[in-house]
């Protein structure tokens, strides 16, 4: 006696609904591990430089051709053309753009993408 057994859903006893679920969890348990990934990477990462006298995007420069960040802002909202004086031993990079931002307004936002690069969004802070 043959017995066949033909199965024309893939997902056999398992309905629609749940399986949307199971997908939207799975994404947003990756997205959640990739947040904690860029967090982990910045605490992490230290610099040790000393910039005098140099334009501030020449330290964002500096910062992106040792490290895996990546900055990105407008001109009309952030002076980087802003002269400064710096010196960072083993300090993060939130440690170092706090101190270049100190008390100009400035904001920043750090953000990870399916490159393994981690991007800092900086911009006026919105109160």
């Amino acid at each position: 006696m043959k017995i066949f057994c033909i199965l024309k859903n893939p997902y056999f006893g398992l309905s629609k609904n749940l399986i949307l679920k199971m997908k939207l969890t799975f994404l947003l348990i990756f997205i959640s591990l990739m947040q904690v990934s860029a967090t982990i990477y910045s605490q992490n990462t230290k610099f040790t430089f000393k910039a005098d006298n140099k334009q501030i995007v020449e330290v964002l420069k500096e910062i992106e051709d040792n490290s895996n960040f990546r900055f990105f802002y407008l001109r009309e909202q952030v002076d980087v053309e802003r002269k400064v004086s710096i010196t960072a031993n083993d300090a993060t990079v939130e440690q170092i753009l706090d101190e270049l931002f100190k008390g100009r307004g400035i904001d920043y936002e750090l953000m990870n993408d399916f490159f393994n690069r981690y991007i800092l969004a900086v911009g006026q802070r919105i109160e």
